[in-house]
């Protein structure tokens, strides 16, 4: 068993919940019934990635000078960064987790504190008027769709405030 399988391993023991990396080194995660979260597996690091909202494929101007704007912030606080998935539209916020010299727990804190970055993101930029608050609520067929259709629900650190759902696909 690798060091990354062991992280995840400690993160399935927090959440309550059975957790892999499925063929392609990825893991999917749905906390809360909306915070959409993906671990990817890589040589040096695991990258953590958060569904924002999906967005207007013609947004104003305005509205990703917003962005941007959010994304310089995060990049000067080391809180990740903002990208756009062009399949889905949607804006994902990216974190990095270096893997040298980190411990299961250290994992866990950053997942959470991951967590807790994207949800106050999300709520940040839904008061502004940037995202779409209802898109991770319709039905589509892409990633985020098949995440709402999986299972499980998260026990420890990942059930503060609501009742938060992890699975893996």
């Amino acid at each position: 068993m690798n060091t990354h399988t062991e992280w995840l391993n400690g993160l399935s023991e927090a959440a309550g919940v059975p957790l892999d990396f499925d063929e392609h080194g990825q893991c999917f995660l749905l906390l809360d019934t909306q915070l959409m979260i993906s671990i990817r597996d890589r040589p040096d690091a695991l990258v953590l990635y958060g569904m924002v909202g999906e967005f207007p494929a013609h947004a104003p101007a305005e509205l990703w000078k917003r962005m941007l704007a959010v994304n310089l912030d995060l990049s000067e606080t080391g809180g990740g960064s903002l990208g756009l998935d062009e399949d889905t539209a949607a804006v994902m916020l990216i974190g990095r987790v270096a893997t040298a010299n980190l411990g299961v727990h250290e994992f866990v804190e950053a997942f959470d504190a991951f967590a807790s970055r994207l949800e106050r993101l999300i709520d940040t930029l839904e008061r502004m008027g940037v995202c779409d608050a209802g898109a991770r609520d319709r039905p589509a067929e892409s990633r985020v769709a098949r995440l709402n259709r999986c299972e499980g629900t998260a026990r420890g650190p990942f059930a503060r405030r609501r009742d938060r759902r992890t699975t893996s696909e």
